[in-house]
């Protein structure tokens, strides 16, 4: 996959308690994969539909120490919404301790973290989960805490069991400050 510097390319991510905010510029790829980011930051892009993208991978998979899926992303100048995030996206990211999770997303894919050996926490910001679009997204994963807004921490309590995502261990889930 042939990677060229036709197109500019920035991320957006909503202040929360998380952090967050900033952008940076890339590239595109010719088959439709744009990547977006820098250094441990950068990430894989498709485009899903009108205004839609799905976070495929991160880039530097064996050096991510904290990674941000964006709630948008520009590309020449016109922001896409990151809806969803591919299957395997995170796999064996094994230096990972911590994931934020977008506003948009709607669906996270199944073993989306598994083999990331320190990622034990994610903080979700997304507020359009449900049980079938999480479900065994944490199978083979290490996430024992999902941290959520305050007005989601009953229904994400549900969603998030070790039962539906397929954890390995018991998830706890907490409310955002």
């Amino acid at each position: 996959m042939g990677i060229t510097n036709n197109s500019s390319v920035t991320s957006t991510h909503s202040k929360s308690s998380s952090g967050g905010g900033g952008s940076s510029t890339s590239s595109s790829t010719t088959d439709n994969t744009i990547v977006r980011g820098k250094g441990t930051d950068k990430a894989a892009y498709i485009k899903t539909g009108k205004g839609t993208v799905k976070y495929v991978k991160p880039i530097a998979k064996k050096k991510a120490i904290k990674i941000t899926v964006p709630d948008t992303i520009k590309i020449n100048g016109k922001s896409y919404k990151v809806t969803s995030i591919e299957k395997n996206a995170f796999e064996n990211c094994k230096k990972l301790p911590s994931v934020t999770i977008g506003k948009n997303v709607k669906r996270i894919g199944k073993e989306a973290f598994s083999g990331c050996k320190k990622l034990e926490k994610m903080t979700v910001i997304s507020l359009h989960l449900t049980k079938k679009s999480v479900k065994d997204s944490l199978k083979n994963s290490y996430i024992s805490i999902v941290v959520v807004p305050k007005k989601k921490k009953a229904a994400y309590s549900k969603i998030f069991s070790k039962k539906n995502t397929a954890s390995r261990y018991p998830i706890i889930v907490k409310k955002m400050k």
